[in-house]
């Protein structure tokens, strides 16, 4: 039996970077070896262990082969498997790379450390292909590694693949998963700009639904794009991650401290203020559908859940509404219309006469 640490410990020890999870591949071992020693099997398709101390994961080494579609498509074997046979089926050369904790030996068939040495993302073979979710993997590895650049060939199959349908086959919950994920990674926007040039907007019934069918074209991209700019140069998560729920205009990317239902109303609202200053309505519906933007956005107050919805609108919202004003300075302005402001008026008078103000500042902003 022998261990090697492999994947993303081996890539970002070498790259300088912190190790946050390690994972281990024994070779020359069986699945009933594995449970003797104490190690706790995890899944029915693949055979990883847990270690019975740390808890870390152990995987037999183990080769693929394609058989159908998707990324579940595929029979697995263990018995005979090399650490080079391992290495082979991962998705770029520079998580190819396994280190032998016994003599400290990195195991490089695939020329990982040349390519992290200087700065490429590469596949690690005509296998990649056969996994549609490492295209977005990919992307997002390049909004991780900002400073690496994507080798030509790997960009073209990842264009391949998108063409063909591949990703269709992926279920929706497998993007979901990987955009909760690049909130966290330094350069968003490079992850987006990466499969909107690989046709991903174009060719990707996910996209299409959750960014709108127009997508796809320039002048909705330029914005997408400029929206991703900002959203990179925010350094909170939360905040991130707020900015993007509101950019797919859908609550399912996260649900951010029970403010789901805050999300849904000002991404609903956004529709509406979309279609108003485009359709040319009438101005007593933009006040109206402004007025219900900014509803949405509750507490009154500055709480930060507040600031950050305004920001958010501010930052999402029509063209005609950013050149405006900027919402989380009228939204401090709203928020100044209180109760005590009209004496003698109880119940529903006091609310209409509120909402009558709020009204009347929003006009005045328009």
């Amino acid at each position: 039996m022998k261990i090697y640490l492999v994947g993303g410990a081996v890539r970002d020890e070498l790259l300088g970077r912190p190790v946050k999870d390690r994972d281990w591949v024994v070779v020359g071992a069986t699945a009933q070896q594995m449970l003797d020693l104490g190690y706790k099997q995890v899944g029915a398709d693949f055979p990883v262990f847990l270690h019975p101390d740390t808890g870390e994961e152990y995987a037999l080494a183990r080769q693929e082969r394609k058989v159908g579609t998707g990324y579940h498509g595929f029979d697995v074997t263990t018995e005979d498997v090399t650490i080079e046979a391992d290495l082979a089926r991962r998705d770029l050369t520079i998580n190819s790379i396994a280190k032998d904790i016994e003599t400290g030996e990195y195991i490089d068939p695939f020329n990982g450390q040349y390519h992290i040495k200087n700065r490429l993302l590469v596949h690690t073979s005509e296998a990649f292909a056969e996994d549609p979710l490492r295209v977005i993997r990919l992307a997002r590895f390049a909004a991780r590694y900002d400073d690496f650049q994507v080798w030509y060939e790997t960009q073209q199959l990842c264009t391949e693949m998108i063409e063909r349908g591949e990703l269709n086959f992926l279920p929706y919950e497998r993007f979901w998963a990987e955009l909760r994920k690049v909130v966290e990674e330094p350069n968003i926007a490079r992850f987006f700009l990466l499969l909107h040039s690989w046709g991903a907007f174009k060719h990707v019934k996910f996209f299409e639904e959750v960014f709108g069918p127009q997508s796809s074209r320039k002048e909705h991209w330029d914005w997408v794009n400029s929206v991703c700019q900002r959203i990179s140069a925010i350094a909170d998560v939360d905040y991130r991650a707020l900015m993007l729920a509101t950019l797919t205009r859908k609550d399912r990317l996260l649900k951010v401290q029970g403010a789901s239902s805050d999300f849904t109303r000002l991404q609903n609202h956004l529709v509406l203020l979309d279609e108003v200053y485009t359709g040319g309505n009438a101005e007593s519906l933009r006040v109206n559908s402004t007025y219900m933007l900014m509803k949405a956005a509750k507490p009154w107050g500055e709480g930060s859940a507040f600031r950050h919805l305004c920001d958010a609108a501010y930052l999402l919202g029509p063209k005609a509404i950013i050149q405006a004003w900027p919402l989380s300075e009228l939204g401090m302005k709203l928020s100044e219309v209180r109760a005590d402001q009209f004496p003698g008026l109880e119940g529903k008078e006091l609310g209409l006469a509120i909402e009558d103000a709020r009204k009347k500042i929003i006009k005045e902003a328009l």
